[in-house]
C-alpha cells in the first residue's frame, strides 16, 4: 500500500491537481485519512487548502499561490497503524473554487505546531473532497 510519511518536527505536505467536478456547488471538505507509525497518544495537526484557476483566467498556473490553510487537530487512535481521519472545512481556504476549475490541493502535516504532540512519523494513506452538490 502506498503510504506517505509526514514527520513530527517539521512541517511537510504533498499536493495533487484534479478538475472540480461539474456538480460542485459550495462548501469543500477535506477528508485526510491516517494512521501512526508508532504513535499511540498526543494529537496531529493536518493542514489543507486550495489553489484554483478557471479556463480563460489571467494567471500564471505555475505561479499561483494556495489560499490560506485551514488545519484540524485530531487525537490519534490508542494503538499504531489504526486508521483515523482528520476533516478539514476549506471554507476559507478554498480560492473561490468553481465546477470545472484545476485545483490543485496541498496536505500537511504541522509537526512543529504547538497543538501536535504526537511523537513519530503518521503515515497519510488517503484523502477526499466531499461538497455541496449544484
Amino acid at each position: 500500500m502506498l503510504e506517505l510519511w509526514f514527520d513530527a518536527s517539521t512541517e511537510e505536505w504533498a499536493t495533487w491537481a484534479f478538475r472540480m467536478p461539474a456538480d460542485y456547488a459550495s462548501g469543500p471538505t477535506l477528508k485526510i485519512q491516517y494512521k501512526a507509525a508508532s504513535a499511540t497518544t498526543g494529537d496531529v495537526v493536518w493542514a489543507g487548502s486550495l489553489a484554483a484557476v478557471t479556463d480563460g483566467d489571467a494567471t500564471d498556473v505555475d505561479a499561483k499561490v494556495f489560499a490560506a490553510a485551514q488545519t484540524a487537530t485530531v487525537t490519534v487512535p490508542g494503538t499504531a497503524g489504526y486508521l483515523d481521519e482528520a476533516s478539514i472545512s476549506l471554507t476559507t481556504a478554498a480560492d473561490s473554487v468553481a465546477a470545472g476549475d484545476f485545483v490543485v490541493v496541498r496536505i500537511a502535516r504541522q509537526g512543529a505546531a504547538g497543538g501536535d504532540t504526537a511523537t513519530g512519523d503518521m503515515e497519510f494513506v488517503g484523502a477526499a473532497i466531499t461538497y455541496t452538490t449544484a
